[in-house]
């Protein structure tokens, strides 16, 4: 199944953004309880878990063609 199909979390426009940037501080160093911070939180989490599935994926699809050369 197609990944793109999922549920994206959304990021707000927000001027805590280049706010952080400017203070050349991070956006969760700058604004932790930020519903944007939250939403990048949401978002991290998000790759994070796609990555894994992908990674455990590519595992056992090189696990199985190692056994099929065997």
């Amino acid at each position: 199944p197609s990944t793109s199909a999922r549920s994206t979390p959304q990021l707000s426009r927000s001027t805590v953004v280049p706010d952080s940037q400017r203070a050349k501080q991070t956006l969760f160093k700058a604004a932790p309880q930020h519903q944007v911070t939250e939403q990048y939180r949401q978002l991290t989490a998000e790759i994070e878990e796609r990555i894994s599935k992908l990674s455990e994926a590519t595992a056992k699809s090189n696990s199985l063609r190692s056994v099929a050369n065997a």
